[in-house]
């Protein structure tokens, strides 16, 4: 049996990867969707921002408008409790069993791509306890304090690539 291929899409986070403190588009930002997109990938924004903040960025960067196939922010996110795991059952048997699976480890918060369909996180900060736990690829971008040129974009891409290729045998067409 071969290994099945990733899913088509990459979660993309806003704040201090996308955009810097301020709400400005980061240089680089858009060769870096662009660069996604080319690979045969949908963006989907992965937020712990809330709504409203996310609304006013794609609003103020225009190039970011209907770029993303899902905004995924704090209040879509499941909250990790017992109490309100039902909030999971909107994600499908497969969201579910991942969030299930945080909770029953005692873990309350990080980012989980598979819960908006992706394989691989691009983020400022990646939780390594959330990827060991649930097995998911992940590109580390330096924050904005540490480029401000847009190097980061070219740079990113090219861990994407290899961490696709590692990803169930991505090879790139």
């Amino acid at each position: 049996m071969s290994e099945p291929k990733p899913r088509r899409r990459i979660a993309i986070d806003l704040d201090d990867t996308l955009i810097d403190g301020s709400g400005r588009k980061r240089p680089g930002a858009d060769t870096f969707l662009n660069g996604i997109e080319e690979r045969g990938f949908e963006p989907v924004l992965y937020t712990t921002s809330r709504r409203q903040h996310v609304d006013k960025v794609l609003e103020r960067n225009p190039s970011f408008k209907d770029r993303f196939g899902c905004v995924f922010t704090s209040e879509n996110a499941p909250r990790y409790g017992r109490e309100k795991i039902e909030e999971a059952e909107r994600l499908g048997q497969e969201g579910r069993a991942r969030v299930m699976r945080l909770v029953d480890d005692g873990y309350a918060g990080g980012k989980d791509p598979g819960l908006v369909g992706a394989d691989v996180l691009v983020d400022d900060f990646v939780d390594e306890e959330v990827v060991d736990q649930l097995g998911f690829g992940y590109v580390q971008v330096r924050p904005p304090k540490l480029d401000s040129t847009g190097s980061w974009a070219i740079e990113a891409l090219k861990d994407v690539d290899d961490v696709l290729r590692e990803l169930q045998g991505w090879s790139g067409e």
